[in-house]
């Protein structure tokens, strides 16, 4: 499943998936990826966690839940950033992440 989304000018969501994949990959110290591994499952700090994506219909009302079950993200793109453009533009990021299995339900 790949989920592209807006990078906030604190970067703080592209961080947080980025600490994410460095402590399930490689990371610096065996710290880093015990941090992540004692976290409580339900917690959604941890190794793996469920994602709920909501489908709006063309009105904007919710439509449809997915949730993917044991998701973990594997590759998140690097960051792009242009000085040339006058007008605001917003950095765009995309995550790639494994699941086991997914759900879908109406709402």
């Amino acid at each position: 499943m790949k989920i592209s989304f807006k990078v906030d000018e604190d970067l703080k969501n592209y961080l947080e998936i980025y600490n994410w994949i460095r402590a399930l990959g490689k990371p610096e110290n065996y710290d880093q990826y015990k941090t992540i591994q004692d976290e409580p499952i339900a917690s959604g700090d941890g190794i793996y966690s469920d994602i709920s994506l909501i489908v709006l219909s063309s009105s904007k009302m919710a439509n449809y839940e997915i949730i993917f079950v044991d998701a973990y993200p594997v590759l998140i793109n690097d960051l792009s950033f242009n000085s040339i453009d006058t007008d605001v533009s917003y950095v765009n990021a995309s995550v790639t992440f494994k699941y086991t299995h997914f759900t879908i339900s109406d709402i």
